[in-house]
C-alpha cells in the first residue's frame, strides 16, 4: 500500500522516476547526521524533523533525522544504529500518537536498546480525535517543527536528569 500525504503536494524532491534512482524498499535514509538525539519519521515528518533540527543546532542540540521510507519492510538496523549512537529517540508520524505506527518503533527501540538509552523513546504524532478540515485547524492536531523540536528539548532535559 502506498499512502498519499496531501500535504506534501506540491513540495518538490529528488526524482526517483529514472532507473539509477529507484527508492530501494525497506531500506531508510539518514537526511541528518546528528550526536545528540536520533529522530526517526516518514513522509511530512521528514520536512519537518529537518527544520526542528535546523532551529536545534542553533542552540547546540545536534539532532539525526532518519526517514524511514517504508513502514513495510521496516530498516530497524538503521534505526538501531542510530539511536544506539544517540542514545535517545522521538519518534514523529502524522497518524495519531495513540496505537499508531510511532507506538511500535517506541517499543522496539525500548525493548532493543534496554539499559542504554539515556532517556525515554518518546513520540510526537496527531492528537487523538479527528483531524479538522481547516489547515488552521489541522495545525493545531497534527505535529510541527515546533512540536518535534519542543519534544526533543525535553528528551535532552530528562537525560540530564
Amino acid at each position: 500500500m502506498f499512502i498519499d500525504e496531501t500535504a506534501l503536494h506540491g513540495t518538490r524532491g529528488p526524482r526517483l522516476d529514472t532507473p539509477d534512482r529507484k527508492l530501494p524498499l525497506g531500506k531508510a535514509d539518514v537526511k541528518r547526521d546528528g550526536t545528540d538525539v536520533t529522530v526517526i519519521t516518514y513522509g511530512r515528518g521528514v520536512r519537518d524533523a529537518l527544520a526542528a533540527a535546523e532551529s536545534l543546532a542553533g542552540d547546540g542540540i545536534e539532532a539525526e533525522v532518519v526517514d524511514l521510507r517504508t513502514l513495510l519492510p521496516l530498516d530497524l538496523p538503521t534505526v538501531l544504529g542510530s539511536v544506539g549512537r544517540t542514545r535517545r529517540a522521538v519518534v514523529v508520524h502524522y497518524a495519531v500518537e495513540f496505537a499508531g505506527p510511532g507506538a511500535e518503533l517506541a517499543a522496539r527501540i525500548s525493548h532493543d536498546l534496554f539499559g542504554r538509552l539515556a532517556a525515554p523513546v518518546a513520540r510526537v504524532g496527531s492528537l487523538f480525535m479527528p483531524i479538522p478540515a481547516t489547515t488552521r485547524l489541522e495545525s493545531q492536531v497534527c505535529p510541527s517543527p515546533q512540536r518535534i523540536e519542543e519534544t526533543v528539548r525535553k528528551v535532552m532535559e530528562d537525560s540530564r536528569g
